[in-house]
């Protein structure tokens, strides 16, 4: 009996082994494959004398504007690290996203020089491309400022945006955002 014994225990070390590497190479293969950046891409629009009325934005399919709308090039958008300011804000508020993001997305904030990440002018079709921004900064989820920083002429400015990184995004559901800023020509003469 021992010796049908032994080898019976030999075969359950070897497959417990192998479920162990099974697993530990499954786990290895999941967080390889979890994102830890995002690329964002702005799809500037023009609209001719008035703006579409404004609509959530799931960062993932062009909204319908129910207007015509044409790209448009030559834009020039900065981006900026406001993770520390969000945060800060919303500890001070109770909690309160919506509102700092308000106070963020506000013309009148001015976010550190040192925050800047990068600039980008809209072409092709009217895109900007932010490659690689990271999901986390510390233990926050990481926000950004996408400010429009330069415009063609008779272009009045689109509004500031305020990007606040969704966790859903560290589980792989999406590694790129499309957001649409959009513009209106004022006037047609220069």
């Amino acid at each position: 009996m021992t010796k049908s014994f032994r080898p019976l225990v030999i075969l359950t070390f070897c497959l417990a082994l192998l479920v162990s590497l099974a697993t530990t190479t499954l786990q290895q293969t999941q967080a390889a494959t979890v994102p830890t950046t995002v690329d964002v891409v702005l799809h500037k629009l023009l609209f001719k004398d008035t703006l579409p009325t404004q609509q959530a934005n799931n960062g993932t399919t062009k909204p319908n504007f129910s207007q015509a709308d044409v790209p448009l090039n030559g834009v020039t958008f900065t981006v900026y690290d406001v993770t520390a300011d969000f945060w800060q804000l919303v500890s001070k508020n109770g909690g309160a996203i919506e509102a700092a993001q308000t106070t963020l997305s506000q013309d009148s904030y001015q976010p550190a020089s040192s925050s800047l990440i990068a600039q980008v002018v809209t072409a092709g079709q009217g895109e900007a491309y932010f490659g690689d921004l990271p999901l986390r900064q510390g233990q926050h989820a990481a926000v950004y400022l996408f400010k429009e920083t330069a415009a063609p002429k008779n272009i009045e400015a689109s509004q500031n945006l305020v990007v606040v990184m969704s966790s859903n995004l560290q589980h792989g559901n999406q590694s790129r955002i499309d957001l649409f800023p959009k513009n209106k020509m004022v006037s047609r003469h220069t």
